[in-house]
C-alpha cells in the first residue's frame, strides 16, 4: 500500500489487491491482468455528494464531487462549465415539484387526464373564429361556427353539424325582430287577460252549430241547443239566457217561420174615430187626431149655445149676452172651455152662463161674468163643470 502523493511519470503502477491513496494520483493505474478495481476510495471527495470529472491544471479526467446532497436534488448539466446540484423548479399554476428523501414528485394543479372534468376561470382556444358560436366537432375537438348576424342561433341539425340560422315567426300568429344581440317575439296583438282582441271570425268549436251563445262563470262561452224557428235568446232573471218562443195573447196570434216571427191582431180588426177624434191610416202608420178639440168662436149676438168643438168663445156684443153650455154628456171627460169678455163692457152688459138641464157650474145652474174684459174657464170634471 502507498501512501502520500504519488507521481508516475511515464510509467505504470501494476498492482495486486487494493490500492488506498490517501493523496492525489496521476497518470494510469490499472490492475494486473487487465481486471478492474472493486473500489476505489478517495478521501478527498465529500461524503453523499455528486461525482464529476473536473479539470486540474491542463490535464482533464480529476474526480470530484459536489457538497452533500440534500432532498431532491440532482446533478445538473451546465454548458461549458462544472454541474451543480440543484432541485427541479416548479412554475406557478402549471408544475408543482414537491422534494423528500430521495424522491421527486411532480403535479399539476388539478388533473388533467382525458376523464378528468378541470376547472378554469377562464379558457382561450386560437382555433375557433373570433365572436363565432362553439360546438363540439369530431373528435370532440371544440371548434366554432362564423361570426353570427343579428338574431342567429346556434341550431341543432340531427346527425349533423349545427348550423346558424334565425328563428322563424308564422304570418298573423308570430312576430320575430333580429336586433345586435337581441330577439323580440310578439304577437299581432294583446292577448293577455286584460286585452280586448280584435279578429274577423271566431271558431270555438265546443259550441253547439246554429244555437245562441252568452257567457257564463269566469267569461266562458256557453251555448243552447239550436234554436228553432222563431226561437229568441231571453234573458232569465240570475240565470243563463233561454232560447224561447213568444207567447200569444188575447186578440194577438204569432206565427213562427225560418228565421221569421209574424204577430197579427186576432181581436181588433180596425180602428174607429170617437167623439172629436178622426182616425187616417198611411202605409205602416196609425194616425189619431183630435177634431176642433181647440175650436174658436166670436160671439156678437145677445146669445150662443157652445158646441162641444168650441174651446175658446171671445164675446164682443153691446149688450148683455146669454151663454148655453152644451150638455156634460155629450162632451169627454176633462173637456175645457174658455169665455172671455172681448168689448170690454161685461161691467153694465152682463155676460150669464147657464149650464145644460141638470148640470150645474160648481153647484149653481148659472155663472154670471160682471168684470170688464173679464174672462172664465170651465172643465167638465165626471157629472159637472168646475170653474178653475
Amino acid at each position: 500500500m502507498t501512501t502520500g502523493n504519488q507521481t508516475f511519470n511515464g510509467s505504470n503502477l501494476t498492482l495486486t489487491g487494493n490500492l488506498t491513496v490517501l493523496g492525489t494520483i496521476t497518470g494510469n493505474i490499472s490492475s494486473s491482468s487487465g481486471n478492474s478495481f472493486s473500489s476505489i476510495i478517495d478521501t478527498s471527495l465529500p461524503a453523499n455528494g455528486f461525482m464529476f470529472t473536473d479539470v486540474s491544471g491542463i490535464t482533464p479526467g480529476l474526480l470530484n464531487s459536489t457538497a452533500a446532497a440534500t432532498n431532491g436534488q440532482l446533478l445538473i448539466g451546465r454548458t461549458g462549465l462544472t454541474p451543480v446540484a440543484g432541485t427541479l423548479t416548479g412554475t406557478a399554476n402549471q408544475i408543482v415539484v414537491v422534494n423528500g428523501a430521495g424522491t421527486i414528485t411532480l403535479s399539476t394543479p388539478q388533473s388533467i387526464n382525458t376523464t378528468s372534468s378541470p376547472t378554469f376561470a377562464n379558457l382561450t382556444l386560437t382555433t375557433p373564429t373570433v365572436n363565432g358560436m362553439l360546438y363540439i366537432g369530431a373528435a370532440g375537438v371544440v371548434t366554432s361556427t362564423a361570426q353570427p348576424t343579428n338574431g342567429q342561433l346556434l341550431i341543432g341539425s340531427s346527425s349533423a353539424v349545427p348550423v346558424l340560422a334565425t328563428l322563424t315567426g308564422t304570418l298573423h300568429q308570430v312576430n320575430v325582430t333580429n336586433g345586435a344581440g337581441t330577439i323580440t317575439l310578439s304577437t299581432p296583438q294583446a292577448i293577455d287577460t286584460t286585452s280586448s282582441v280584435v279578429f274577423a271570425n271566431v271558431t270555438v268549436s265546443a259550441l253547439t252549430t246554429n244555437s245562441f251563445i252568452s257567457p257564463t262563470t269566469a267569461g266562458l262561452l256557453a251555448s243552447t241547443a239550436a234554436a228553432t224557428n222563431g226561437q229568441l235568446h231571453i234573458g232569465s232573471t240570475g240565470n243563463s239566457p233561454v232560447a224561447s218562443t213568444l207567447s200569444s195573447s188575447t186578440g194577438i196570434s204569432i206565427t213562427n217561420g225560418a228565421g221569421s216571427i209574424t204577430i197579427n191582431n186576432t181581436g181588433v180588426t180596425s180602428l174607429a174615430g170617437g167623439t172629436n177624434i178622426s182616425v187616417s191610416a198611411g202605409a205602416g202608420a196609425v194616425t189619431i187626431s183630435a177634431v176642433g178639440q181647440y175650436g174658436t168662436k166670436s160671439v156678437t149676438a145677445s146669445s150662443y149655445a157652445v158646441l162641444t168643438t168650441d174651446t175658446y168663445i171671445g164675446i164682443n156684443f153691446a149688450g148683455g149676452v146669454s151663454i148655453a153650455l152644451p150638455s156634460g154628456a155629450s162632451v169627454v171627460q176633462g173637456k175645457f172651455l174658455v169665455l172671455k169678455d172681448e168689448s170690454g163692457a161685461a161691467g153694465i152688459n152682463n155676460i150669464t152662463v147657464n149650464a145644460n138641464g141638470g148640470d150645474t157650474i160648481d153647484g149653481q145652474s148659472s155663472f154670471t161674468l160682471a168684470l170688464n174684459y173679464g174672462s172664465i174657464t170651465l172643465l167638465w170634471n165626471t157629472n159637472h163643470w168646475s170653474i178653475i
